[in-house]
């Protein structure tokens, strides 16, 4: 056989099969499309109360109750908390505050912006989360609406002090123990600018007590910065009440009233008829696209034979 039969037996089989081509086009773009709905569907599956669709603050009571009837919060577990400190000049220089990253069961991460201000913006409305009403708490969360720490950090300078970081999730505390500590901050108080202290030193308590109560109770890999000393308290002379070993006492009461209010929430949410057919809904939605993912599995499967 020449090379001449060759090459026209290749040109023949080039343009004797355009149809497979047009086949394998289209399920290429099938599979594209199928994925990108999958994803918008994931997206409206993730609970607001972690993941927001705009920007997202609130009091840490009101955050703290949405939690508490999250059924997946026991599940959610921290992967590290950052403490950071604003640095330059301005009317929030020396703030300090917190970023934390929680891990969601989807395998998406959830990320937080925790502190305490001298004076706190009106919270955003929660859409589809909890009606609670604006208050003046001065501890707050902020949500970050594209899963990233930047659009919480945005017009901001400042300096990393120290990182705990929970690399197993299994020894990881969940979004639920991180929401009772923080109602446990927030109900005890502390110092104060009336007890003479300044917004920085009420800032640099709350900061350095959320973490080091983390790590007094479930330990994990704390990791000081190079560049920057972070000093107890911030260097603050701290009554004996504020003391991180007196709130950890405390929070183990809060758990134990807040992990109960959970269960409570569970058991009824169990035997309400709404809670029942929104599950039964979830589970078909869940398996619509399986099915529609092997039968088109199906499909190529048998142009290839």
């Amino acid at each position: 056989m020449s090379y001449q039969t060759l090459d026209n037996r290749k040109l023949v089989n080039q343009h004797a099969c355009p149809t497979h081509a047009v086949v394998h086009s289209a399920a290429a773009m099938n599979v594209l499309s199928w994925l990108k709905k999958k994803k918008k569907t994931s997206d409206r599956s993730l609970p607001s109360v972690l993941f927001p669709a705009h920007d997202y603050t609130a009091p840490i009571h009101t955050w703290a109750s949405a939690i508490q009837i999250l059924g997946e919060s026991k599940h959610c577990r921290l992967r590290k908390i950052c403490h950071y400190k604003v640095t330059g000049t301005g009317s929030i220089a020396h703030h300090e505050f917190l970023l934390v990253h929680i891990r969601h069961p989807s395998g998406r991460e959830a990320i937080g912006r925790i502190e305490r201000s001298p004076s706190v913006p009106t919270p955003l409305p929660l859409s589809n989360i909890h009606s609670g009403t604006t208050t003046s708490d001065q501890d707050t969360i902020s949500l970050a609406y594209d899963g990233t720490s930047e659009c919480l950090t945005r017009h901001l300078d400042y300096a990393q002090l120290y990182t705990l970081t929970y690399s197993k999730p299994s020894e990881a505390p969940s979004v639920a123990h991180l929401a009772a500590l923080l109602v446990t901050l927030s109900t005890h108080g502390g110092p104060t600018t009336g007890d003479g202290c300044t917004g920085e030193h009420a800032s640099a308590w709350y900061a350095y007590c959320v973490v080091e109560v983390l790590r007094e109770i479930f330990s994990g890999e704390g990791k000081t910065s190079k560049n920057w000393v972070r000093v107890p308290y911030n260097g603050m002379r701290v009554d004996p009440p504020d003391r991180v070993d007196i709130l950890v006492r405390k929070y183990t009461s809060t758990w134990q009233d807040f992990s109960r209010k959970m269960e409570n929430t569970s058991q009824h949410l169990q035997h309400d008829p709404r809670r029942q057919n929104l599950v039964a809904h979830h589970q078909q939605a869940k398996s619509g696209p399986k099915a529609e993912m092997d039968a088109f599995a199906d499909m190529l499967r048998k142009m290839g034979s």
